[in-house]
C-alpha cells in the first residue's frame, strides 16, 4: 500500500477547480490501482464541476485504496 496522503493535501489545499483536478489527477497516476480503475477514475475527474466533491472523490479514492470500499 502506497501513502498518498501528501497528494491527498494537494487537492485540499489547491484553491482552484482547475488546480483541484489537476492534483486530483496526480494522486491518481501515483496510486497502485489497475490501469483500468486510473483510467475511469481521470475521466470521472473531468466531469466533477464544485470543488467539494473533487474533495470528496479524493477522500474516496484514498479510502477505497486502503480497502475501505465507499
Amino acid at each position: 500500500m502506497k501513502d498518498l496522503t501528501t497528494e491527498v493535501n494537494a487537492v485540499f489545499t489547491a484553491r482552484s477547480i482547475a488546480d483541484k483536478k489537476s492534483a486530483m489527477l496526480s494522486l491518481i497516476e501515483n496510486s497502485h490501482a489497475k490501469a483500468e480503475t486510473k483510467k475511469l477514475s481521470k475521466l470521472r475527474v473531468e466531469r466533477l464541476m464544485h470543488a467539494s466533491a473533487v474533495d470528496k472523490f479524493a477522500t474516496n479514492y484514498l479510502l477505497s485504496g486502503e480497502g475501505m470500499k465507499i
